[in-house]
């Protein structure tokens, strides 16, 4: 891999809270809380004058949120229209890519400013369609038509590492604990609980 032509920083970030809210949050009010906290991180602030495109990360708002061309629906809301506003798609990797591709872009010297948009919101539909939107990121040919879901192949991968390595419930369990304990302490978490072993239920 070659080195960047040039140093790229970045300024500023924010996020919205993760999970399901009440009322209903979609994708318009998940971005513009994302953006103002971003805005108020910069210092010495900035514009969308400032900035000379919008690059989004997601996977698919088609099927979540029956929202194509969601580049151009996302720049509008916070002023940067008409500039360039590209959306990448890489499954679970979309909205790295869409940062990398940002960065190759500063770094060549084709443009400075560059805002970075990674949203998902899998809210809208029910648990069932959300498995079968997520399957779709696998090969429909022969993976999805199996009948194989994230879910399952997660499971069969955690089963594979177990079986080689000697791995335990409990060590995956550990990993659950320390990420509750750490949701706990952020408030814009989904999981903000923590559990323990003496959670049976997580056992069954």
């Amino acid at each position: 891999m070659g080195k960047l032509a040039r140093k790229v920083a970045l300024v500023g970030a924010g996020t919205s809270k993760f999970g399901q809210t009440f009322p209903l949050r979609r994708i318009p009010e998940h971005w513009t809380d994302a953006w103002l906290n971003a805005v108020a991180t910069v210092d010495n602030g900035i514009e969308p004058k400032d900035i000379e495109a919008c690059y989004v990360g997601n996977y698919s708002a088609d099927l979540f949120n029956h929202q194509g061309h969601l580049g151009p629906m996302i720049s509008s809301l916070v002023g940067l229209n008409p500039k360039p506003a590209p959306r990448f798609e890489g499954a679970c990797a979309s909205s790295g890519i869409a940062m990398r591709q940002a960065l190759i872009t500063i770094a060549s010297g084709l443009m400075d400013v560059i805002c970075v948009c990674g949203i998902e919101v899998m809210t809208e539909v029910p648990t069932v369609g959300v498995t079968d939107a997520l399957a779709t990121a696998s090969d429909v040919t022969f993976e999805y038509t199996a009948g194989a879901t994230f879910p399952g192949l997660y499971a069969a991968i955690a089963s594979a590492h177990m079986h080689k390595y000697g791995t335990t419930w409990e060590d995956f369990m550990r990993v659950a604990i320390k990420n509750h304990i750490n949701g706990k302490e952020n408030p814009f978490a989904q999981m903000q609980r923590s559990i323990n072993f003496s959670s049976e239920r997580y056992f069954k």
